[in-house]
């Protein structure tokens, strides 16, 4: 899939769009936007728009645009159209979105911990450099990816932190 739609709303999420627009383009992806004023009545347009020029789409961290008011609207028109919704958090990926990225939460929170080690150990805290997760996990629906007709590798599904079923 090398064109991945996303919706926005532009005041909340220009920046986040356009670094993620340049990273799609330096591994040979589009992402293809549509920046709309969401209401519930407009999500329809918006993603029949998107479906017709996108092969993915891919939701973002924009609590105006993704919420408990558009997220039927959401998850319904990709698993009706067959086409695969990366969600934003392990709960959409329950309720009917292909996959997402997470994290273990064990892990933020060991990193945590050892700075906070580090720093009753007397190290100077403007020294310490922006921490990521160290073990990004993904979470599946093969329910999603079979009504899509999508083939889930045996490798996939067992790297997997949980697989919905």
């Amino acid at each position: 899939m090398k064109h991945i739609g996303i919706f926005y709303i532009p005041k909340n999420s220009l920046k986040w769009v356009d670094t993620a627009k340049n990273i799609a383009n330096q591994m040979g992806l589009k992402i293809v936007v549509i920046p709309v004023v969401i209401s519930v009545k407009g999500l329809p347009a918006a993603l029949k728009q998107l479906g017709s020029i996108a092969d993915s789409l891919l939701g973002i961290v924009d609590k105006s645009s993704y919420s408990s008011k558009t997220a039927k609207a959401i998850l319904l028109y990709p698993f009706r159209n067959r086409i695969p919704f990366i969600g934003l958090s392990r709960a959409w990926v329950k309720s009917g979105s292909l996959y997402t990225l997470d994290w273990d939460y064990a892990d933020p929170g060991q990193q945590s911990a050892n700075l906070a080690l580090r720093i009753l150990n007397g190290e100077k805290t403007k020294i310490f450099p922006l921490q990521f997760a160290d073990k990004p996990i993904y979470i599946l629906n093969q329910k999603t990816a079979k009504h899509m007709k999508l083939e889930i590798s045996q490798e996939l599904l067992e790297g997997s932190f949980k697989v919905y079923k």
